[in-house]
């Protein structure tokens, strides 16, 4: 009978046999090392709140593992103690890479409905952060930006992160992040190619109706940029956009959506909301004030600018999407996304990485999540005498003792 991973969890644990320090004790073989990840949940049972976090350890090769988490006594619980918590407030190379590819899968697996209001909700805080930024940078007046253009670009570099801060935290399917997300996940084998292009297409496409939306909406409607110098400014913005030959939007979107990307894996690898912000912020500061190309802001931008009488066509319009979308598919999706499978699976071989558990589904402590630990690993040489007595007497090995093996309870990579 088969059982999935996660059920181990439910059996009896056996019971550890304590380390012999002596170094004559000590076993003379080099054994493989593995890298074991998982996902939990920790519940307060007396408030019901929900933290998310994944934990990896490096163990030889061979050994099961055990989730260790602070089970609350009735009266922690009564008083709203949250335990010790978790011993670090970020998430290490291998356990960012679960994070990332379980959310791969789970955006996979959502429905298309649930996918298409994701995006167009992802599209609404890129249109509320475009609108905040032109507010902003717009107000300078026309001879002090042609004077100082550095003004312009470091406020719209302040202003305009908001948007993914918006997304990240609050909730939201943005075409651009996605590509580094379906990429890692599908390299991981998580995904289907399939379900990544069934992904993207409709996260672009409801990404795009947002921001369309609320640029007539909110900004053409009420007339929020009719006045100089906001008019003025806003009309620049799309034109210039706008006119920008395939190959040149082709490659300024390469370097926004690899900085877009990264401030995602940032964003993830913090485990407080601080952290977060800032890992989020840097990046689209970044990208923003050096003036890359982001093919979801310029659903906006150059919609906005097209309904104040910027020269944009659909011909150009079309072009612009087009070839910045290309951009952003190459820096998020090859250069982020493939550099951090590419890091830690270089040897495919010799670097293995285990997922304990199931893909998208955490386990569940009431409590909060502490460690993993190494339960038992049988050394080579054992193994190997194993297999011949087994051999010799034909068995098939279920009975063979084992040699025990506990790591430090502070042992996380």
């Amino acid at each position: 009978m088969t059982t999935e991973p996660g059920e181990q969890l439910a059996r009896p644990r056996p019971e550890t046999v304590a380390v012999i320090s002596h170094p004559a004790t000590q076993p003379t073989y080099a054994a493989p090392i593995e890298t074991f990840v998982t996902e939990a949940i920790a519940r307060d049972r007396r408030t019901g709140l929900e933290r998310r976090a994944t934990i990896a350890i490096d163990a030889p090769q061979g050994s099961s593992v055990r989730m260790l988490g602070k089970r609350q006594s009735l009266v922690d619980s009564r008083r709203g103690s949250q335990g010790d918590g978790l011993p670090r407030d970020y998430n290490t190379g291998a356990e960012l890479e679960a994070v990332v590819t379980s959310l791969g899968y789970r955006k996979s697996h959502s429905p298309i409905d649930k996918i298409l209001f994701l995006g167009f909700l992802a599209g609404t805080w890129v249109s509320f952060a475009g609108l905040f930024a032109q507010q902003v940078v717009g107000g300078v007046p026309i001879d002090i930006r042609a004077s100082w253009p550095v003004i312009p670009k470091l406020l719209i570099g302040i202003t305009f992160p908001i948007g993914i801060v918006f997304i990240v935290i609050f909730g939201g399917e943005l075409f651009t992040g996605n590509t580094m997300i379906m990429i890692v996940a599908w390299l991981n084998g998580r995904v289907r190619k399939r379900e990544v292009l069934l992904n993207w297409t409709l996260v672009f496409f409801s990404n795009f109706a947002a921001c369309a939306f609320f640029a007539y909406l909110l900004g053409y409607l009420p007339e929020m940029f009719e006045a100089e110098p906001y008019h003025s400014y806003v009309v620049s913005v799309a034109t210039r956009k706008a006119n920008l030959p395939f190959w040149k939007a082709l490659l300024m979107g390469i370097p926004a959506n690899a900085l877009v990307c990264l401030a995602v894996f940032l964003g993830l690898a913090a485990r407080d909301l601080t952290g977060k912000i800032i890992g989020l912020y840097l990046p689209i500061m970044t990208f923003a004030a050096t003036g890359w190309e982001h093919c979801v802001a310029n659903m906006y931008f150059i919609s906005i600018g097209w309904m104040y009488g910027a020269d944009v066509t659909v011909g150009k319009f079309a072009r612009n999407i087009s070839g910045v979308m290309l951009g952003n598919i190459i820096g998020g999706g090859l250069l982020i996304g493939c550099s951090e499978y590419y890091m830690y699976h270089w040897h495919r071989s010799q670097e293995p990485t285990k997922h304990f558990g199931k893909w998208g589904k955490a386990f569940d402590w009431l409590g909060d999540i502490t460690k993993m630990e190494v339960m038992k690993v049988r050394s080579e040489p054992e193994m190997s005498q194993q297999a011949n007595a087994d051999g010799a007497n034909g068995s098939n090995g279920t009975d063979a003792p084992t040699t025990s093996v506990q790591t430090s309870p502070e042992r996380l990579v």
